[in-house]
């Protein structure tokens, strides 16, 4: 079977939440077309449905090393990563997810980009960095409009602050 076939098979293992299959079946995939990121990605979302993180994690590393410049993959492995508590990495990930989605004309206006700001106001705070957490989220406001989510969170880091 073609590894397109079975990454349509796959998917729709995974749209019934047979994840069980639908990793065997990307596993097959990947052995016919390894470089497709696309696959590997995919198949860290399976992971991570099963609650697989380090699986998980090393798919979207994969994906990442395929697709380097597809800045929705770094904010996808920076997820998981702060899943595992790995918030140096995670802020890594999605400094480098912000740098390459900069250069797009779509990065204010896809919503999965605007997590990266959310996530790494939620990283600054647990570090205590404050100031930091606060600027993070005048930026989703800025580019998202949602100006009464950041405005309540800006006001609650304000009280940590003083």
């Amino acid at each position: 079977m073609p590894d397109k076939n079975l990454f349509h098979e796959a998917k729709e293992q995974y749209r019934k939440k047979n994840f069980e299959q639908a990793i065997a079946l990307l596993q097959q995939a990947i052995k016919l077309n390894e470089n497709k990121a696309e696959y590997h990605c995919f198949l860290g979302s399976c992971y991570w449905y099963k609650s697989d993180f380090p699986n998980a994690e090393e798919s979207f590393k994969t994906a990442c090393s395929f697709d380097p410049e597809n800045p929705l993959l770094h904010i996808k492995l920076a997820k998981i990563q702060l899943i595992s508590n790995k918030e140096a990495d995670a802020l890594q990930s999605l400094n480098l997810a912000s740098s390459i989605g900069m250069q797009t004309d779509s990065f204010e206006e896809n919503e999965e980009f605007w997590d990266v700001f959310l996530l790494r106001s939620a990283i600054y705070e647990n570090q205590r960095n404050y100031l930091k957490a606060v600027e993070e989220y005048d930026r989703f406001s800025l580019v998202s409009g949602s100006k009464d989510i950041a405005e309540r969170e800006i006001k609650r880091l304000m009280m940590l602050i003083c």
